[in-house]
Order: structure tokens, then C-alpha cells, then sequence
């Protein structure tokens, strides 16, 4: 065995530690270095194995917020639909009661509750209010069918009304003639430029015809029907006087927007100074008159125009919005000349049945 000398002691000391010779056999290096290279790979694959877990956390984290927000939206889906019917359940519960309350002879009618199938329940009352005629506050409730399982906190729907008048049964009918009194019904005409600018009125006859531009104005007093009425129905009725052949068409009615004077209308003017705001009268593009009343058979005989009611309460209860300033009857491209007798020629003339119930006192 040799000595160890001061030589050995250095050379030995500037080995590393893991190379040491003198004092580790070479299969314990080998060891050594193996099990280095194994704790570095296992340290790469914790590395990659926790970016792994860190995005299946993520991809988890943004499944449960789209689920979560997928079932907010159907949630809120649910609870919107709920709202609705609740509102329509309300709203018949009101309609409903205000019905029987205009069929009760001006009693109060008992409050109700009911189902509709498939929707929900509602329910109604009324009380009545001071002073005449007669008005109630009308409240209805709704709740749809399933509320408790779409929105747990329910999705009922009250519904208030102040006032409302009931009104007597049964129906009123009343034949109303042009307003004023032979100064009601007239026509323009645009069939020349001379005849755009003469005033028509105080002749047996208004006309209508598409081709030589003739339309018919007709204003009727509505003060014989009492503030507050229900208007039922209203129909507007003519007299056909000319019977030529080929002279059918589609004849409808509007309401005019603008005032008119009956000895002074013209195509170009109100009241032969002030111009319509359109040559040939100012006038809503609706048609009010039903679409099977519109057409006007050929022959002499009475025709009927079915008007929508709302028209004739309008004028009756809300003439600040509403004026009554007369409708106009236009006729389409295919319709011939047709002549209706006037009030001011002293026949039939026009009329405007309204059928309504007036308010309880």
C-alpha cells in the first residue's frame, strides 16, 4: 500500500466529489450520474405534468362558466315567457270583467278566478268609484302555469285600472245624417284644370272615379252619441244612383286629416284659398272600411261600408286627438264612374249607422 503524500492529498482534492476515485469505486459513479439524469427527467415531466393539469383546469374553468352561463340565459328565457303570459292572463282577467260588467244591466258583476288550459290562472274584481256616471277600478291579476318551476319567486302580473265606465245594455242604434244639414257630403274633381279649381257641392249626386280623378267627402254630426259610449259597430250607407254597365270596382274610405268647407272645397284646396298639403285631399292611406264592403256591384241599390268602430269613438272620446273632420271615399284604377245620391239633391243621401252603449248614469 502506498503512502499517501502531500501530492496524492492535492490531486485528490481537486477532484469532484463525484469523480473521487480514492474514494468511490467507478460503479457508484455510474450510479451517481444515472440517477442525476433520471431526477432531471422526472423533474421536465412534473414540469409538463402541471401545465397539463393547469389547462384541463382552465378548459374546466370555461365549460362551467359558458354551462353556467347557457342555463343563465335559459333562466332568464324562462322567466321573460313567464312574464308574458302573466302579462296576458292580466290583461284577459281585465278584458273579461270590463265584458260582464257591460252586460250586468249597470250592476256591479261578482269578482271571478279561473284557469285557462294550458296557460294559467287569473282572476278579476271591481269597485266601485264616486261620482256619475258610473266608473270602477278594475284589478286583474295573471300567473302562468309552471311559474314555480321556471322562476321560483313566481311571475304573477297585477294589473290596475282607475277608471273605467260600464255601460248600459242593451245595444243603441242610431242613423246619423251628414253634418250639418245640407252641407255634408260633396266631390272634387280633378278632370280638367278648371274643374280642379270649381267647388262641386249643392249637385243631386257625389261621384267617384279613378280615371277622371272624382272623390267624395262626407261629414256626419256624431253629438248624438253620449261621451263615454262603447262604440259596437258602424257602417257608412249610400245610394247608388247610376246603373251603367261596367261601372264596379273597389270603392274605399278614409279619414280626413285636414277641415274642409263645403262651399268652398276644391282638388287644389280646403276652402278655395288654403291648399291641401296633397292635391286631392289630405287623408290617411288606411282603408276603414272592411275589404269585402269595399267593393261596389254595378246597378242602383243601397251599399253598406263596414267601418272600424275605433273610428267613430275617436270623435266621440277623443276628439282632442281625433277631429271629427270627415271621411273621403276614393275608388281604385278598375272602377268606372259611379254617381251616389246626395243630401243636397234631396235623396236618400248618406248615413252612418253606429250601434254603441251609452255609459251608466
Amino acid at each position: 500500500m502506498l503512502p499517501i503524500t502531500k501530492l496524492n492529498i492535492v490531486k485528490s482534492r481537486e477532484l469532484p466529489p463525484l469523480l473521487h476515485t480514492s474514494v468511490m469505486p467507478a460503479w457508484s459513479i455510474r450510479h451517481r450520474l444515472r440517477s442525476a439524469r433520471l431526477v432531471r427527467v422526472e423533474r421536465q415531466r412534473g414540469v409538463l405534468l402541471l401545465w397539463v393539469a393547469l389547462m384541463l383546469a382552465i378548459v374546466a374553468a370555461l365549460a362551467y362558466v359558458g354551462n353556467h352561463a347557457a342555463a343563465l340565459a335559459a333562466h332568464e328565457a324562462d322567466a321573460a315567457r313567464d312574464a308574458r303570459v302573466a302579462g296576458y292572463l292580466s290583461e284577459a282577467a281585465a278584458a273579461r270583467m270590463r265584458w260582464a260588467g257591460d252586460h250586468s244591466h249597470c250592476a256591479l258583476p261578482s269578482p271571478f278566478s279561473d284557469t285557462l288550459a294550458g296557460m294559467g290562472s287569473y282572476a278579476a274584481n271591481l269597485q266601485q268609484n264616486a261620482g256619475s256616471p258610473l266608473t270602477v277600478t278594475v284589478r286583474a291579476s295573471g300567473t302562468p302555469l309552471d311559474a314555480s318551476a321556471a322562476t321560483p319567486t313566481g311571475a304573477n302580473r297585477n294589473l290596475l285600472r282607475p277608471s273605467v265606465y260600464l255601460h248600459q245594455d242593451p245595444v243603441t242604434t242610431a242613423p246619423l245624417t251628414p253634418f250639418p244639414t245640407q252641407q255634408g257630403d260633396t266631390f272634387i274633381s280633378n278632370r280638367n284644370p278648371g274643374q280642379s279649381k270649381r267647388n262641386q257641392s249643392g249637385g243631386n249626386s257625389i261621384s267617384v272615379d279613378a280615371s277622371a280623378n272624382l272623390r267624395a267627402l262626407v261629414r256626419f254630426d256624431v253629438s248624438a252619441i253620449p261621451l263615454h259610449a262603447s262604440i259596437v259597430s258602424a257602417s257608412l250607407n249610400l245610394y247608388r244612383t247610376n246603373a251603367n254597365a261596367g261601372s264596379s270596382g273597389i270603392v274605399s274610405v278614409h279619414q280626413l286629416r285636414t277641415g274642409w268647407d263645403f262651399d268652398r272645397v276644391t282638388w287644389r284646396t280646403t276652402d278655395g284659398n288654403t291648399p291641401w298639403q296633397r292635391a286631392g285631399g289630405d287623408f290617411d292611406a288606411i282603408n276603414l272600411a272592411s275589404t269585402a264592403s269595399s267593393v261596389v256591384g254595378p246597378g242602383a241599390g243601397n251599399h253598406r261600408w263596414d267601418l272600424a268602430p275605433d273610428l267613430i269613438d275617436g270623435w266621440v272620446n277623443r276628439a282632442s286627438t281625433q277631429p271629427n273632420l270627415g271621411l273621403i271615399l276614393v275608388a281604385d284604377s278598375s272602377t268606372g264612374w259611379i254617381d251616389f245620391a246626395s243630401v243636397s239633391g234631396g235623396g236618400p243621401g248618406a248615413t252612418l249607422t253606429i250601434s254603441y252603449q251609452g255609459p251608466c248614469p
